[in-house]
Order: C-alpha cells, then sequence, then structure tokens
C-alpha cells in the first residue's frame, strides 16, 4: 500500500489477474494474445495524458522473487521519462511481464499496479507481483484424431509431459499441428486444465488437452 503524502495529487490501484489463463483459449493463435477491456472514463483521461506530455517517472517492483527489478524492467520496455498511457502501461504488463511469467510456469501471475500522479507532469508506478505457484504439465492428450495416432501426434509438439507449462511452447506445438497439413488448422484448440496443488507438492499440474480435426 502506498501512503500518500502533500505531493501525490492522484492516485489508482488495479489488480491485473491472470486467474485462470486457460478461459483465455479461443480457436486460433489469437487465444493468446490479450486485448485491453475497454478504458474506464478515468482510464481514458490518463490514456490522453500523452496530449499534455506527462512521462513516466520512477518504476518499482515489490514482491518478487522469481525475476529480478532488471529483468521485469527489461521484459516491461517501457522505462523513466518515456510517455506515459494506461494502454502502453497495460501492454508491457499483459503481453510482456505475464508472459515472463507464464514461460516459466506461473500460470496464476497477480500484479498489483499502483500510478501515482505526482503533479509534475510525472507518473510514477509501482507493481506489486503475486507470482503464485509454478505448473509443470500433467497429462497430454488427443481428441478427434482417428487415423493419426496420438504417439505420432505427440512427437510432433513441443509440450512434454513433467515439463514446466510455457506459453510460447503452446503456440509452437498448435503451429507444428497445423503445419502438418494432416488437420484443419483453425480447428486446433488446446484446453488447459489445471489441477487444484497438493498441500505436499512443491508444484502444479496443468493437464492438456489438444482437440483436432482431420482432414
Amino acid at each position: 500500500m502506498v501512503t500518500k503524502n502533500r505531493s501525490i495529487r492522484w492516485s489508482k490501484l488495479l489488480i491485473i489477474s491472470l486467474l485462470p489463463i486457460a478461459f483465455a483459449l479461443l480457436a486460433s493463435f489469437s487465444y493468446l494474445d490479450f486485448t485491453p477491456a475497454p478504458l474506464k472514463n478515468s482510464d481514458s483521461e490518463l490514456n490522453s495524458a500523452s496530449v499534455n506530455h506527462i512521462k513516466i517517472g520512477d518504476i518499482k517492483w515489490l514482491n518478487n522473487k522469481v525475476f529480478t527489478t532488471s529483468e521485469l524492467n527489461s521484459a516491461f520496455s517501457l522505462k523513466k521519462g518515456d510517455a506515459y498511457t494506461n494502454e502502453a502501461v497495460e501492454k508491457g504488463l499483459y503481453d510482456k511481464v505475464s508472459d515472463l511469467y507464464i514461460d516459466r510456469g506461473y500460470l496464476f501471475i497477480k500484479i498489483e499496479k499502483t500510478e501515482i500522479h505526482n503533479g509534475k507532469r510525472v507518473m510514477d508506478l509501482i507493481f506489486t507481483v503475486n507470482e503464485g505457484d509454478r505448473f509443470k504439465i500433467g497429462t497430454i492428450q488427443i481428441k478427434g484424431n482417428k487415423t493419426v495416432s496420438t504417439t505420432d501426434i505427440l512427437s510432433k509438439i513441443s509440450l512434454k509431459q513433467g515439463d514446466f507449462f510455457s506459453k510460447a511452447k503452446l503456440i509452437e506445438s498448435v503451429r507444428m499441428l497445423s503445419m502438418w497439413k494432416k488437420f484443419d488448422p483453425e480447428t486446433i484448440k488446446p484446453d488447459l486444465n489445471p489441477e487444484k496443488k497438493n498441500p505436499q507438492s512443491e508444484f502444479g499440474t496443468v493437464n492438456i488437452i489438444f482437440g483436432v480435426t482431420e482432414k
């Protein structure tokens, strides 16, 4: 929580939640592309702040353990002195920082975003990270195949049972199946099913089902 002082004229706290990523899956590669929700009035005002030349001030990351502040700043890509827009900030978090975690198996990453407008045309940003549990891949099933064996299909994909989950490998797996020309690429649908984590286990488990339609 940020303590307000006299120099702070405006502040806002948002919670960015990816619980669970499975609900975001659609029918094509676009299922893993995040499109921010329509901006609220207050967000619209901030998004137009670049017209008034508001710049990004200090950027702080709190509670991050998996990645260093330097690594998160690199993924976020925006830096002190860049023009501030709400859209650019959320794109950095959703499209870049969240992917950094999801590619390491952290499916339930949450980030609290606190924006502080200090009245000097500068927007300070504070990101509080709740990394959550790390997930390994459990079972991988194929549904819809009739003539192509499950063994052959599994040999084509990047994801393997026991690996840590990776969004990049999931996308690559869909791409490989699409290029195989044995399936209709528009109907390849991966379905993620995280299991409730056993308190005795170090990692969570996510099972994956690939739905396919043979040509």
